[in-house]
């Protein structure tokens, strides 16, 4: 087969699970889950396929006008290339994993035939995000991601607080997103066009000019057009990947499904920005205000996050504000000027932190709960899936060395040492891996090693209806781990597909940059042991030292209160500013036209009465004083 043929497979395949299941499939769940099982292998095999047959370096554009006037075109199509296809190997792999861990874990759930044709619509925009071949292409599965994640956060639409998280991700999102469309139309205007020819967004046409230079100008107040437009597609980055300020809609999507929350929220949709960042690299990179703003925000975001991960009980929160921090990482690593190491974080994180996520679903199931201090009570080490996807998931994402975070986070943390100008970034990357091997730790104490020391739990009570579905989860969950395991390795195949040496991500295991990883991650897990895990400790941390610290992180640095009032006191003053137009000019001028209309009519019909006198009476009238008028000129 083609390549063409395989990227239309990739995502025509889920695409007709979804519309299948809705037009009636739903009615037969088994036959609805059964189809989306094979058509996420087929998606899976598909994006392989296309990262087999793309060689380095090699770029594909395969497209077709969808739609065009005299002035633009849209176009759609597949830019197959090694980002592209690396990427598409990523969604393809994680989603076939999570439908099949979903088998299991939505057993007994009702509606499970419109979860998994939900799951089926996000991979399709999520593929056609990373293989599209035209920005607005590009744009319209972007918003499609964002319907598919409000769908699936709030699937669980009964309970209040899911519907309310739905909302909150695709309101705070959309904001970003406004950002990101004003830049895509900045970008249409100004980008360099033959002679006669309409404008368009093709991906190489874009990277074309942002190479060679003509995609030059100002915008008003004397900004810069590339600055100008490089901040403005950032802004759609940060909502997507949950970057500061923008971040909070992400831990409180955590009420929906826990498989959801594996694939979108840790491998694949808040991925979706870091890609676009990645794709469109050269653009950010030409201004260094950009790139500027862009690690800046990374960084503050990187700190922040791991900070609230530091204090909260809940695990899929605390996984949740630590994909937030690993994002920010990967965000370092491309505005820092390095694709290669960005992107290289991006494919581990997705495999060590769907890992965690699948891990807390097993945990959840066994506990009935989703704190960590119920879960190391009544589950503890019973679960062996559990425990080896737990050690080998919290130690991958606290940078053990020769573990797949490690491997990813140390060629960011190199790029940043080595880039000159950027020495109170890495010194700021350091502490977010200290913090970060802190909660991880954190994480792994509360759970193995249950308050009063190590504890033998007695035999887990589940029921045969229940054992079926526990074992296709725990299957998933040691595959993944497993797979954990080696993917740190993977680093130079990662960038001979990107087209760059794998010296790019080569780690000098004898160097200061290493010798200060190990010591972040000493200081970092050190620090956790003695809170939680030690004989005879607290079991508090350290901050509880420092009540008002504590407070404000697990309060999420205040950020939502700060959202809080500017819904209540911006957006609502301005409600209630257009209320006052609307009601007292708008509607007062249309009801006075109205009444004076009515009026009008009243009067006029008051005239035609029927009575000749009457009008004998006016008609004379009307005269003498036409009469008197004339004698007066």
């Amino acid at each position: 087969m083609s390549l063409e043929a395989w990227a239309i497979l990739s995502i025509g395949a889920p695409l007709l699970t979804f519309f299948t299941i809705l037009l009636g499939l739903g009615r037969w769940p088994t036959a609805a889950v059964a189809l989306s099982i094979i058509t996420a292998t087929i998606a899976c095999v598909g994006t392989w396929m296309l990262a087999l047959g793309i060689e380095a370096g090699q770029v594909y554009d395969i497209y077709v006008p969808w739609a065009s006037t005299p002035d633009f075109t849209v176009h759609f199509g597949f830019r197959l290339a090694g980002l592209s296809t690396a990427m598409g190997v990523v969604v393809g792999t994680i989603h076939l994993l999570v439908q099949l861990y979903s088998v299991g874990y939505m057993a007994h759930d009702p509606a499970k035939a419109r979860y998994f044709g939900t799951m089926s619509l996000f991979a399709t925009a999520m593929l056609t995000v990373v293989l599209a071949a035209d920005l607005a292409q590009t744009f319209i599965a972007w918003e499609l991601v964002g319907l598919a994640s409000y769908l699936l956060i709030g699937f669980w639409g009964h309970k209040p607080e899911a519907a309310q998280a739905a909302k909150k991700a695709f309101i705070m999102t959309r904001f970003g997103d406004i950002g990101l469309f004003i830049g895509l139309v900045l970008l249409l205007l100004n980008l360099p066009v033959e002679s006669g020819a309409s404008r368009g967004l093709l991906i190489s046409s874009v990277l074309e000019a942002v190479n060679d230079g003509s995609l030059q100008g100002q915008l008003p107040y004397g900004i810069d057009l590339v600055t100008g437009i490089g901040l403005l597609l950032f802004c759609g980055i940060a909502g997507k990947s949950a970057q500061f300020p923008l971040h909070t809609w992400l831990p409180d999507a955590m009420e929906g499904p826990t498989p959801v929350s594996s694939l979108l929220h840790s491998a694949t949709m808040v991925a979706a920005g870091v890609y676009l960042f990645a794709l469109l690299q050269p653009l950010f990179l030409a201004s260094q205000v950009t790139s500027t703003v862009a690690l800046s925000v990374a960084v503050g975001t990187a700190i922040l996050s791991a900070g609230v991960a530091m204090v909260v009980l809940d695990m899929k929160r605390v996984l949740a504000w630590s994909s937030i921090s690993q994002l920010s990482f990967m965000l370092m690593g491309l505005a820092a000027g390095s694709q290669v190491a960005g992107f290289f974080h991006l494919v581990t994180h997705a495999g060590f932190k769907c890992l965690l996520f699948l891990t807390a679903g097993i945990l959840i199931h066994l506990a009935h709960s989703g704190s960590m201090v119920d879960m190391g009570r009544k589950v503890g080490s019973a679960s062996t899936a559990a425990t080896l996807g737990l050690v080998v998931g919290a130690a991958s994402l606290a940078g053990v060395p020769a573990l797949a975070g490690f491997m990813s986070k140390e060629v960011i943390l190199a790029k940043l040492h080595h880039h000159q100008g950027f020495e109170g970034f890495y010194a700021l990357a350091l502490l977010g891996s200290a913090m970060t091997a802190y909660y991880a730790t954190r994480m792994v104490c509360l759970i193995l090693r249950p308050a009063g020391g190590s504890q033998d739990h007695e035999d887990l009570d589940i029921d045969e209806e229940h054992e079926g579905p526990l074992a296709i989860m725990s299957l998933v969950v040691m595959a993944l781990a497993v797979a954990t395991l080696g993917i740190g390795w993977a680093g130079p195949m990662v960038a001979g597909h990107l087209g760059a040496a794998s010296e790019s991500v080569a780690i000098h295991w004898v160097s200061p940059g290493v010798a200060m990883a190990m010591v972040a991650l000493a200081l970092g897990a050190g620090l956790a042991w003695r809170d939680f895990g030690a004989e005879g400790a607290e079991r508090v941390g350290f901050l509880h030292s420092y009540p008002g610290v504590e407070h404000m992180l697990a309060n999420g640095w205040y950020v939502d209160r700060f959202w809080r009032w500017i819904s209540d006191r911006v957006i609502d003053s301005f409600i209630g500013l257009a209320l006052l137009i609307d009601r007292g000019v708008v509607d007062e001028n249309v009801d006075n036209l109205g009444y004076g209309t009515k009026r009008g009519a009243i009067f006029t019909a008051g005239l035609q009465n029927g009575r000749l006198q009457v009008y004998l009476s006016a008609t004379l009238a009307l005269l003498a004083v036409g009469l008197l008028l004339l004698t007066r000129t």
